[in-house]
């Protein structure tokens, strides 16, 4: 676990990763919920919905935007039935009306990030 992370503060794990060995280890029992689906906020939104929730316009977009950046716009190998579905509520839910264009609109915005970047940022940037 990062060394910045304070474990006695770690009340929960959601993550669409397997676990690693000594990923998080902790002295209390903690909620963990580990799906093999594109995206964490794939497990959020559905989370969301299976307790009867709405979430925000605003937060569905910051989850529609991460399962489309996880997934790469659905086409990623890692997508599943419950990403697509996902997409397709939260887009509703933020009035989206072309995911492609967002999705489109998202992978040059962070084409241009990257170019910014040194090879130790580019090595580094997206540590878990």
């Amino acid at each position: 676990m990062n060394p910045a992370i304070n474990p006695d503060r770690v009340v929960g794990v959601i993550d669409h990763h397997a676990l690693q060995s000594k990923t998080i280890v902790t002295d209390r029992a903690i909620c963990i919920d580990i799906r093999p689906w594109g995206s964490m906020s794939t497990i959020v939104a559905h989370t969301f919905m299976t307790h009867g929730r709405r979430p925000s316009t605003s937060v569905s977009g910051m989850l529609l935007c991460a399962i489309l950046s996880d997934t790469l716009n659905l086409l990623g190998p890692t997508t599943t039935e419950y990403d697509k579905m996902m997409v397709a509520v939260l887009a509703d839910l933020c009035e989206v009306d072309d995911i492609d264009l967002l999705a489109q609109q998202q992978f040059k915005a962070k084409s241009k990030e990257l170019a910014g970047l040194s090879a130790h940022g580019l090595v580094n940037g997206d540590q878990k």
